[in-house]
């Protein structure tokens, strides 16, 4: 029992210490009064739109390309994936080019700047599959190649398709430059 109650107090000091860090550490806004997001490349693929209406956030996600080029996994691939892949592609393309999700308000969260998450998002069908969205977060990925770093926003939509393979995932990269942010 003291060994547990020791594990909690040193967990919550590296809490505040990383608080305490400022800009370094992790600042969190528990449910913003509103969510305003617009990630869109120059020449524009996938899109990403987050709106507050009301009491929930509403995403939009648009593929500007037609289904055929949606973004449908992130990660790495093998030879023993690709039928995994193109049965995944097949349902996730019945979503449409362009899908519209609903996440309460109060289960979106600020961690810092760009960094954000909504979870518990809403159930809908688009033809003969029943989508659950799960969550919507961003990242701040750095990228160092040689010499030079880049960073970029890495944002995901998370979902769950009814009768399938659990956690589907429709992530995009944009520069910092291509996002709008208002919290």
């Amino acid at each position: 029992m003291l060994g547990m109650i020791s594990m909690a107090v040193m967990g919550l000091l590296f809490c505040v210490s990383v608080m305490a860090e400022g800009d370094k550490g992790v600042r969190l806004v528990s449910a913003p009064a509103q969510v305003e997001l617009k990630c869109m490349q120059k020449f524009p693929t996938t899109t990403f739109l987050a709106k507050t209406e009301g009491s929930e956030v509403v995403l939009t996600v648009i593929h500007h390309n037609g289904t055929q080029y949606m973004p449908i996994h992130e990660g790495i691939i093998v030879p023993g994936d690709l039928n995994y892949m193109s049965e995944k592609a097949q349902l996730i393309m019945k979503m449409g080019d362009r899908q519209e999700f609903r996440f309460p308000l109060n289960k979106c969260k600020v961690y810092k700047d760009n960094i954000f998450s909504c979870n518990n998002g809403n159930t809908k069908k688009f033809q003969d599959i029943e989508v659950t969205a799960t969550s919507f977060n961003s990242s701040l990925m750095t990228a160092q190649f040689l010499d030079s770093t880049t960073e970029y926003v890495k944002l995901s939509l998370n979902f769950n398709i009814s009768g399938y393979v659990p956690r589907q995932e429709m992530t995009n990269n944009f520069y910092p430059s291509e996002c709008q942010f208002n919290f």
